[in-house]
């Protein structure tokens, strides 16, 4: 009875620690999924949140590009010293243009010098996202990655996905779905990410 729960058990005490920034025991209870529960059901996204979780301290991919809506900072390095939102998204994706709403009200309620969104359309056609960005209006750059280059580099498979990056452009925070940004408590972000 009760063997037939464990591995979904595990799997969501390792998502509620991971929330709750218990990194350490979150993948460690990742691991162990992994290894005892080689055929879960949640192994998939048990294997995607490991390679995320590498990603983390290490230097973000590069964002360089010339294509950009809304102006856009060419290169991330000019964000170094602030905390910055990554968002990939796509024009057709609901929980996307739901979530983007969200986003231009977490840039409003935040101090610029503080924290940066910067947002990523994932192949698409660069008329429909200047069309989907004049009808939503957006308060931050949307960057143009026509041939999801920039998307592979970034590992991002799935839309939306968003991370989080401290000062010194490191991912410290991803979320592979929506998310409510509009609960997210910014001087908590920023103190818990940026210090």
């Amino acid at each position: 009875g009760d063997l037939k729960y464990a591995p979904k058990a595990l799997e969501r005490r390792a998502t509620v620690r991971r929330h709750l920034l218990q990194d350490d025991l979150a993948l460690a209870d990742m691991r162990l999924y992994r290894e005892k529960y080689p055929q879960g059901e949640e192994t998939a996204s048990v294997s995607r949140y490991l390679q995320f979780a590498a990603m983390n301290g290490q230097p973000a991919p590069v964002l360089d590009a010339e294509a950009w809506v809304q102006g856009g900072p060419h290169s991330i390095e000019k964000l170094r010293g602030r905390v910055v939102g990554v968002y990939f998204f796509a024009t057709w994706c609901e929980p996307c243009r739901e979530e983007l709403p969200a986003l231009n009200r977490l840039v409003a309620r935040s101090d610029p010098r503080q924290l940066r969104v910067v947002t990523i359309s994932v192949a698409e056609v660069d008329v429909r996202v200047r069309n989907f960005a004049e009808k939503l209006p957006v308060n931050f750059p949307i960057l143009l990655d026509r041939d999801r280059s920039v998307a592979k580099a970034w590992k991002v498979s799935a839309l939306p996905t968003s991370f989080i990056l401290d000062r010194d452009l490191k991912p410290r925070l991803f979320v592979e779905r929506d998310y409510d940004w509009d609960r997210v408590d910014v001087p908590q972000l920023l103190k818990s990410i940026g210090e």
